[in-house]
């Protein structure tokens, strides 16, 4: 996974424990580090000497142990807090852009509320059944969560192309809006990738090769489609053979004035797309297998992508 700090910073993991902090105006890493625990969802704080990620589960037999995040100081190479709550793995950490607040989402079917002065969290959405009907919602998969771009709201996403909208001050009030994309209604897909535009004004979310975007107010329709294209028996044989996880298609991200949208494909090739004429606008090719993280780097026309190697790309 990768995670941008700033205009220069780049922070990348991988699951066996590897971290790296890349300067992207050098294109040098300037940090190169393994935790034993594992890395996965790694994020910048709004410091950029501190990251939060999360732990890859299994070692010493306590779940939320396992489970736990992060918060890791690169000046020292120390931890500065654990966030234990979830009993399954972290697959997701959304900050808040105005607050030391941030969102973890798990495979255990909840996400949590956190503040980064405190251990224990302050909130929980619990996304496994439905609270009137009683029946399952994530199904299974893990849900997503994410704040927009002014951290007043927060956006839940859930299989079968449900987006869920909450006020961020009171989710505990339940969603003010509930979405859902027609193409995806009654089907069980699990949404892999969400995110705000940088205005707010629409969401980006990713469904398998579907990369989705919508109006973000109603009537919250979709106003573009692309893929990423189907995985070859061959790309999984490759990835596989070099270690690279499966499980999840390539994400997909907004550049920073939010008109175009940028995503790794599987055909190794990276691909940026106009989100008003829907036009393909820029095709780089050379990672040795399918670039499955991707990251747009703020107030610049710079690209991060990462199969087992990070690369950068200029538009």
């Amino acid at each position: 996974g990768v995670g941008g700090a700033g205009e220069d910073l780049l922070a990348a993991a991988w699951d066996d424990g590897a971290l790296m902090v890349v300067d992207t105006a050098r294109g040098k890493a300037v940090v190169t580090l393994t935790s034993k625990y594992g890395c996965r969802a790694v994020r910048f704080t709004h410091h950029p000497k501190a990251l939060l990620y999360a732990s890859q589960g299994g070692g010493t037999g306590d779940a939320l142990r396992d489970n736990a995040v992060r918060h890791h100081s690169l000046y020292d190479n120390t931890y500065l807090q654990y966030f234990e709550g979830h009993r399954s793995q972290v697959t997701g950490i959304s900050l808040s852009p105005v607050s030391e607040g941030f969102l973890t989402s798990s495979v255990d079917g909840t996400v949590l509320m956190w503040d980064l002065r405190s251990p224990k969290p302050s909130g929980e959405i619990d996304c496994r059944y439905c609270p009137k009907t009683k029946r399952p919602l994530a199904g299974g998969h893990a849900p997503l969560a994410m704040y927009d771009g002014a951290g007043e709201v927060l956006a839940l996403g859930l299989p079968g192309g449900q987006i869920r909208l909450y006020d961020a001050e009171k989710p505990e009030s339940g969603p003010f809006c509930q979405i859902q994309i027609p193409q995806e209604q009654g089907h069980a897909r699990a949404m892999t990738h969400l995110q705000f535009s940088p205005c707010s004004n629409h969401i980006l979310c990713v469904i398998e090769s579907k990369i989705y975007v919508l109006q973000a107010y109603e009537p919250c329709d979709v106003v573009q489609e692309f893929s990423s294209g189907e995985p070859t028996p061959e790309a999984e044989a490759l990835g596989h053979a070099l270690g690279l996880p499966q499980a999840n298609p390539p994400e997909a991200a907004f550049s920073a004035c939010g008109r175009y949208v940028v995503s790794g494909c599987q055909d190794k090739a990276v691909r940026a797309w106009s989100l008003e004429s829907g036009r393909e606008v820029g095709c780089w090719a050379g990672h040795a297998a399918t670039p499955r993280s991707v990251a747009w780097a703020p107030g610049r026309a710079l690209v991060a992508s990462a199969c087992h190697a990070v690369a950068l790309w200029t538009l």
